[in-house]
C-alpha cells in the first residue's frame, strides 16, 4: 500500500476525531452556560429498534389561562423564535403579547389545539357550560432522552402512571436560541444528564 495514502488516511481520521471532540466540548459548554428552563412533558414511546432505547418526550400542557389559541405562532412549515417565561408554578410556559420579566427565546414551533371548540360540558345543571382549555405543544428540538433499556422502561412507566403535572424536562437555552436537554424531573426528583 502507498505510504503517502496511509498517512493521509491517518491525518484525516485524526482531524475528524479532533473536530468531533471539539463539537462535544462546545455543546457541553453551551448546555452548562445557557439559561435554564423547566417545561411540562408527556411520554410517547420508550424505544426504537434502530436508535436504541429512549423515552420520547412531548412538551405539552393544557393552558387554562388562555381562552383560545394565540395567533401568529411559528409552525412546522415556518419555525421561528418563541418566548418562554417562568410561571407561578416554577415552570416555563409559552407567552405572547407584551414582554414578560425573565423570559427567554427559543427556536422551534408550536401547535395549539382549541379544545374549547369541542363539546362543552355543563358543570352543574343551570350553570354556564365549561370549555376545555387549549392544549399547547412545543417542538424545540428536544424530543427524546436516551437511556439503557431498564432505565428507559422505568422512566416510561413513571411518566405513564404519574399524576398530572409531575413530569418535566430541564433544558438549557444558549445565545444561539437552541434548546439542549439538561435533565428530567419525575415526581419531584431531578436527574441531570452527565455526558461530560
Amino acid at each position: 500500500m502507498n505510504r503517502g495514502l496511509v498517512w493521509r488516511i491517518l491525518a484525516t481520521a485524526l482531524l475528524l476525531t479532533i473536530a468531533l471532540i471539539g463539537l462535544i466540548l462546545r455543546e457541553n459548554r453551551l448546555r452548562d452556560t445557557g439559561r435554564e428552563a423547566i417545561l411540562s412533558i408527556d411520554a410517547v414511546d420508550p424505544r426504537d429498534l434502530l436508535t436504541g432505547h429512549y423515552v420520547a418526550l412531548r412538551i405539552s400542557e393544557a393552558r387554562p389561562d388562555l381562552a383560545v389559541c394565540p395567533k401568529g405562532l411559528p409552525t412546522a412549515a415556518t419555525p421561528g423564535l418563541m418566548r418562554l417565561a417562568p410561571g407561578p408554578d416554577g415552570r416555563h410556559h409559552l407567552v405572547t403579547g407584551p414582554k414578560v420579566r425573565g423570559e427567554l427565546k427559543v427556536t422551534g414551533f408550536a401547535d395549539c389545539q382549541d379544545t374549547a371548540l369541542s363539546e362543552r360540558v355543563p358543570a352543574v345543571p343551570g350553570s354556564p357550560a365549561l370549555a376545555a382549555p387549549p392544549i399547547v405543544t412545543l417542538d424545540i428540538g428536544v424530543d427524546r432522552y436516551h437511556a439503557d433499556q431498564d432505565e428507559a422502561e422505568a422512566i416510561d412507566k413513571v411518566l405513564r402512571n404519574r399524576n398530572l403535572g409531575s413530569a418535566a424536562i430541564v433544558i438549557s437555552v444558549g445565545p444561539d436560541h437552541r434548546a439542549r436537554l439538561k435533565g428530567l424531573i419525575l415526581n419531584g426528583k431531578r436527574t441531570d444528564i452527565t455526558w461530560n
